[in-house]
């Protein structure tokens, strides 16, 4: 991949992002974010998935869902993710440093896969082409969710560099869905009929949960004047002049359901 298209990249993982953040999500597009990332990358595949509790359960789906990749999703499929997942590189590492981290296989130093397990995992990963997997997190501890793309060669220096970039958007967009997950569709209707944009919806949903300027910052991965301009942006569309009133008045229009 070259310089002129990792800046294109940038650009359409904008358009992305902004396409996505059009309307409120209360779920991450997964799919649609899996595939982009196969086409920035040149990849063959992406996974989606979770570890769920102590004893390792993946839960998440390999996208295109359509594809075979050489017989790996049957095997798969036969194995168990849990199998799967106790020869993945990246997984033993962060297993072992206790939390995840964007990462690639071949960066994976040896103390942490054995060379019996690194030959086990490319047995069974390269006839689809995807035995250097690159992890993209959206959180660090061992249950968070990640995408893992998968390819047959490591990825560059420049290509790290806009994964790393691309992780703060996914963790944005992430965390913007957690923020209206618990959100009515009848709820986000009345935030529309008032102007409120999703990010503002987002925004005046967590001021409700109590949090502050500076809490809603990190909680969507935004600076702190950004979140001071959606505040100045919602008291101006809802007519009041502090958080409170802009609370008490996106429930009356139903744009928010109190306790």
């Amino acid at each position: 991949m070259g310089v002129v298209e990792l800046v294109n990249a940038d650009g359409e993982w904008l358009e992305l992002t902004a396409a996505i953040l059009a309307r409120p999500i209360r779920r991450l597009p997964v799919e649609r974010i899996a595939l982009q990332l196969i086409a920035t990358f040149s990849a063959a595949g992406c996974a989606f998935a979770q570890f769920l509790g102590s004893e390792d359960q993946v839960d998440g789906s390999i996208y295109p869902l359509s594809e075979p990749f050489g017989g790996l999703r049957a095997r798969i499929d036969t194995l168990g993710p849990t199998a799967v997942s106790a020869l993945h590189p990246v997984v033993l590492q962060c297993k072992a440093v206790g939390r995840f981290m964007l990462t690639q296989s071949a960066d994976v130093p040896h103390r942490f896969v054995d060379r019996r397990t690194r030959e086990q995992w490319r047995t069974l990963s390269a006839p689809g082409g995807v035995d250097n997997q690159l992890c993209i997190p959206l959180g660090r501890a061992l249950t968070s969710t990640t995408f893992g793309i998968g390819r047959n060669r490591p990825f560059s220096a420049k290509e790290m560099a806009l994964a790393s970039r691309i992780n703060q958007l996914l963790i944005g967009l992430q965390r913007q869905a957690d923020a209206l997950s618990n959100t009515t569709t009848p709820a986000l209707d009345a935030a529309n009929d008032i102007g409120l944009t999703p990010r503002e919806l987002a925004v005046v949903t967590l001021l409700a949960d109590g949090l502050t300027a500076a809490a809603i910052a990190r909680r969507l991965t935004i600076s702190d004047r950004t979140v001071h301009k959606h505040l100045q942006h919602i008291y101006a569309k809802l007519g009041v002049q502090d958080r409170l009133s802009a609370v008490l008045v996106a429930e009356r229009h139903g744009a928010l359901q109190l306790p």
